[in-house]
């Protein structure tokens, strides 16, 4: 039986080390232990936080930025169809033969 680190006995044991008497010295550094350890989780707690917020801040930057863009360039392709449908082809034609090359397997 596992004694509790509270109760006044001469040595507690640690548990898994039914084995060896442990000295009731050993309460302050599991204290100590809990104490850095509860710390540790407040502060992964906090820097995931913090890092959800500038992430999902980031991602409604991002998408802001690509709806102006979007926009953008919906007006110039009202404003320029010509041209616009030629660099549509060209661009086309250009991932056209860039996946059509052999690949080079080295």
């Amino acid at each position: 039986m596992i004694e509790s680190y509270d109760t006044p006995s001469t040595a507690t044991r640690i548990p898994g080390d039914a084995a060896k008497p442990t000295p009731p010295s050993i309460k302050p550094v599991a204290d100590a232990i809990v104490q850095e350890a509860s710390h540790l989780n407040e502060s992964t707690q906090a820097w995931l936080a913090n890092q959800s917020e500038r992430y999902l801040a980031t991602a409604r930057h991002l998408q802001e930025e690509a709806a102006v863009f979007g926009r953008k360039t919906q007006d110039y392709m009202r404003a320029e169809p010509i041209k616009s449908a030629v660099i549509a082809a060209i661009a086309g034609a250009v991932i056209a033969k860039l996946l059509s090359r052999p690949r080079d397997d080295r």
